[in-house]
């Protein structure tokens, strides 16, 4: 499986998470899980950021007849 997709159905599972906890879960390096969340997942966005200033990342259910960004 694509680490994209991996990414994509950790993050479905949860409420958001960071990049360390994807990281931690996935066994993922952060440079990489970082990269992927910036450059190669368009429905992947920042819902809000922890005390720590921290971003949690969610997905968005992108509908199938949406067009490409």
């Amino acid at each position: 499986m694509k680490t994209s997709q991996r990414i994509r159905e950790q993050l479905r599972a949860s409420d958001g998470m960071t990049v360390r906890q994807l990281s931690d879960a996935l066994a993922i390096e952060e440079r990489h899980i970082r990269h992927h969340l910036s450059k190669t997942m368009p429905d992947a966005y920042i819902d809000r950021w922890t005390e720590s200033s921290h971003a949690v990342w969610c997905v968005v259910e992108v509908p199938p007849h949406c067009p490409r960004p």
